[in-house]
């Protein structure tokens, strides 16, 4: 199933800092490596948890959140967007059961 995966510039610097970090370190140096690794991967989590941008554009030219889109927006989106992926997965799983995939999961 293909998906689209898209970077934030703040996970791809975490990345880039991560690898440069970890260039020369040897096995005499496990605790710095485990901080850093423990470091990158609570970066990560935290910069990558805020509300990302979706589908429609709002008024100032920008994809809006989740929160601010009214109903419509929102149900437009699951149609477009989620039950297409969902399809694929639950069919893949268990085709018999999942031949049509609505939004009565």
């Amino acid at each position: 199933m293909p998906q689209d995966i898209k970077l934030t510039a703040i996970e791809v610097a975490t990345g880039m800092i991560l690898a440069t970090l970890l260039e020369g370190i040897t096995m005499d140096n496990k605790y710095f490596a485990t901080m850093i690794l423990i470091l990158a991967a609570a970066s990560t989590l935290l910069c990558g948890c805020y509300p990302r941008r979706v589908d429609p554009i709002g008024p100032e030219g920008k994809q809006l959140t989740w929160e601010e889109m009214n109903l419509s927006q929102r149900k437009a989106h699951m149609r477009q967007k989620i039950l297409p992926v969902a399809a694929d997965v639950f069919g893949t799983w268990q085709p018999e059961r999942f031949d049509q995939v609505n939004c009565s999961l």
